[in-house]
């Protein structure tokens, strides 16, 4: 479960639904991309080809504009972790648009 703490991303995990224990935060420091000056918030969680990517927000310069960012997922020792600064090479749409 990832849940939005307005100074980064609590990451708990559970084995039965139930019980959770808590890993710490992602995305808790700026990036180093355009508009990602920020921690991210508002995550959403998209699985894609057998692999986990994380949608977040930044509010660059203050909270008077929003970009949207992407952040490939991975397990490390049992934890999530995500490297917003690393290429996200997969597109989620086709690169001519969807298809109708």
């Amino acid at each position: 479960m990832i849940v939005d703490e307005w100074r980064g991303l609590a990451v708990h995990r559970s084995d039965d639904l139930k019980n959770w224990t808590r890993q710490g935060l992602i995305l808790d420091t700026p990036g180093t991309g355009p508009d990602d000056g920020a921690i991210g918030q508002h995550p959403d969680v998209v699985v894609a080809d057998g692999e986990a990517h994380i949608f977040y927000f930044t509010h660059p310069d203050g909270a008077r504009r929003t970009s949207l960012h992407v952040a490939r997922l991975t397990v490390i020792d049992g934890r999530i972790e995500c490297d917003r600064d690393a290429a996200v090479p997969v597109p989620f749409l086709p690169v001519d648009g969807p298809e109708v």
